[in-house]
């Protein structure tokens, strides 16, 4: 999913969600995953709801690849997050997911409650 802030590309997420737990998601149109928050759509299973999040923040330089999506110079300083997400029911991992975003341009405030 690609990220922007008034039209601007500020960053992108890729999402791997537990197979075949997740299968349902298949079902989803696209419309749902541009409107909806991933954590809500999950939800819908009590197996694959999510109670707790594990999330790593780093800084790395933009790759060529990154930059020309983003519109910044290659090695321009990214943020990387990377997020473990971890089942209500069974505690087990249900996704992970790896963020980048925009160092620029972004700033975080972390506060993750989901009871």
């Amino acid at each position: 999913r690609h990220r922007y802030a008034d039209g601007v590309p500020m960053g992108y997420v890729e999402s791997y969600f537990k197979y075949p737990l997740c299968d349902f998601l298949l079902k989803e149109t696209e419309e749902t995953f541009n409107t909806t928050s991933v954590y809500q759509i999950v939800a819908k299973k009590p197996s694959t709801r999510i109670k707790r999040i594990q999330k790593t923040i780093e800084a790395v330089g933009a790759t060529e690849a990154e930059a020309k999506f983003l519109n910044i110079k290659k090695g321009s300083p990214l943020n990387l997050c990377t997020n473990v997400c971890y089942s209500q029911e069974t505690g087990s991992p249900v996704i992970y997911e790896v963020l980048k975003y925009r160092g620029d341009k972004n700033k975080f405030y972390i506060e993750i409650n989901l009871e």
